[in-house]
């Protein structure tokens, strides 16, 4: 009896206990802390305190973390971020759960208190890359959209230029990356975008030429090439100006493209090789001893032909040797050609000498003259006739007026009508045959003005002297005057004409080549 009532007393108590309990609230609803979790949901499934509404201290009640946003409420940083959840959650506004909420590649900790980026922003600096691509892959400022300054945005240097958005100048030509896409057009990879030689920079700043352009002046050569190699203007496309362009100079010609006259001629290049087509690397082009302006200017010869008037001897040595005319084959007009007179001894320049003979190599009769021409004389407006007489073979006849040239028909009479001034001189005829030719001896035409008034002849001839003997009376009353052209006279200047044993006055004349072309006349 006394067991069963110690139980009574026990069950008693139980019940008294349970009954006070309905009178507290059920276990099972009974929320202690406040933090919208039961009690017994806190010590059996999450192991929270029931007594503290933030068991893990993070700014967010058990309750929130578990209902709200599933998060641990037994740790402050659930994400471990390094981040509380409840500032996430309240302050950033961040997801607790993702360390990086915004997926940048920084976390969110790091955007927060060591870059300063936006927590929930992929690209703070709007540059077209992630923060965290910027700060773990490209090292430029993910709030600065262009880091280097240089006028392109990171992203743009990453993804279109290809250029390194950590230095202005990817090239290192001296200008921005931003400049030459923008500016310019040039590659801000290439420090020569063109490839000309030159660096972008020094034809921008320095040269002035074409960026994008190789060849700036359009001449030929490379901008490079003109300013490092040959010291041109890569902007003129002559640079010195010569007619010749400075790529022609140097790829055509091989003249210096910085020298009007490359062979100091007096001839410019592009005169030599445009105009007269010598040669602009050689004073003297075809080698005959006078330079090529001197041939064009001085002699009017032509610089590419050595002897220009074909009569064997070379243009230098007629001018600097004999002194003969480089532009005549017959300098003195005698009928014998320059080279003939040298080879023979006789002056070149004087038409009183020249060789009795001219032989050919084959062995025959030379002609020989029977009847010489004989002096003549005629009135003014008159006819005359000169005539010689040879033989052997068949012969050919050529008359020449002395200082002027060949003059008639080939036949072995000369007819000159209207016998006028002009015409009063010296003649001489070649005969020639195949074996050779022959002179006949120089004969004069002299002109009748009145019968009786006195009259002067050039009697004696020996291509040393020249004699003037002059027949008639009252001689005082007359003076010789001398001219070259038959236009102006003046007088002579002589010693007293002496009288011979004949009664004739005679005047002796020393021959240069100046009287060699001189007519003389007597006047009141």
């Amino acid at each position: 009896m006394k067991v069963n009532q110690s139980i009574a007393l026990v069950f008693a108590f139980v019940l008294s206990i349970c009954a006070h309990a309905q009178d507290l609230g059920s276990p099972t609803t009974i929320d202690t802390d406040k933090d919208g979790l039961y009690d017994n949901l806190e010590v059996n499934t999450h192991k929270t305190d029931p007594n503290v509404a933030d068991t893990d201290g993070d700014g967010l009640t058990d309750g929130e973390e578990i209902y709200d946003y599933n998060t641990n409420p037994l740790l402050k940083d659930s994400d471990g971020d390094g981040l509380l959840d409840g500032d996430e959650v309240k302050i950033y506004h961040t997801n607790p759960l993702a360390a990086d909420s915004d997926l940048d590649g920084l976390a969110d900790n790091k955007e927060l208190n060591e870059y300063n980026t936006g927590v929930l922003v992929k690209d703070s600096d709007k540059d077209g890359l992630l923060d965290g691509i910027e700060v773990n892959t490209h090292k430029t400022d993910p709030n600065v959209a262009d880091t280097d300054e240089d006028g392109l945005g990171d992203g743009e240097e990453i993804y279109d230029y290809n250029t390194n958005p950590l230095l202005k100048d990817s090239d290192g030509d001296g200008l921005l990356d931003g400049d030459e896409v923008k500016i310019h057009q040039t590659n801000p990879l290439a420090a020569d975008s063109d490839l000309d030689g030159l660096a972008d920079r020094e034809e921008l700043n320095v040269y002035n030429t074409g960026v994008l352009d190789k060849d700036s002046d359009k001449d030929g050569l490379l901008d490079g090439i003109e300013v490092n190699t040959h010291k041109t203007d890569p902007n003129v496309g002559d640079t010195d100006e010569d007619g010749l362009g400075d790529g022609e100079e140097i790829y055509d010609y091989n003249t210096n493209p910085l020298l009007k006259d490359s062979d100091r001629d007096g001839l410019s290049d592009g005169e030599e090789v445009n105009e007269h087509k010598t040669s602009a690397l050689k004073s003297d082009t075809d080698g005959d001893g006078l330079t090529d302006a001197e041939e064009l200017e001085k002699y009017k010869t032509d610089p590419n032909v050595g002897d220009s008037d074909g009569d064997g001897l070379g243009d230098g040595v007629e001018v600097g040797e004999h002194g003969t005319n480089p532009l005549l084959g017959d300098t003195d007009r005698d009928g014998s050609p320059d080279l003939i007179e040298v080879e023979a001894g006789t002056n070149p320049n004087n038409p009183f000498e020249y060789p009795a003979t001219r032989h050919n190599p084959d062995i025959g009769d030379r002609p020989a003259i029977t009847v010489p021409p004989n002096d003549e004389e005629v009135i003014l407006g008159g006819t005359v006739l000169f005539k010689v007489e040879a033989r052997n073979g068949t012969l050919s006849y050529r008359w020449i007026k002395l200082g002027e040239g060949a003059i008639g028909a080939n036949q072995n009479v000369l007819r000159i009508d209207d016998v006028g001034h002009d015409d009063i001189g010296f003649y001489v005829v070649l005969v020639s045959n195949k074996f050779g030719t022959i002179y006949s001896k120089t004969v004069r035409l002299d002109l009748i003005t009145e019968l009786g008034k006195p009259r002067l002849d050039i009697v004696f001839i020996d291509g040393k002297r020249m004699t003037i003997e002059v027949t008639g009376e009252s001689l005082h009353t007359y003076e010789i005057q001398y001219s070259r052209d038959l236009k102006e006279w003046r007088p002579l200047a002589y010693n007293p004409l002496k009288t011979n044993d004949r009664g004739k006055t005679r005047l002796e004349i020393n021959l240069s080549h100046e009287s060699m072309h001189v007519f003389f006349r007597l006047t009141e």
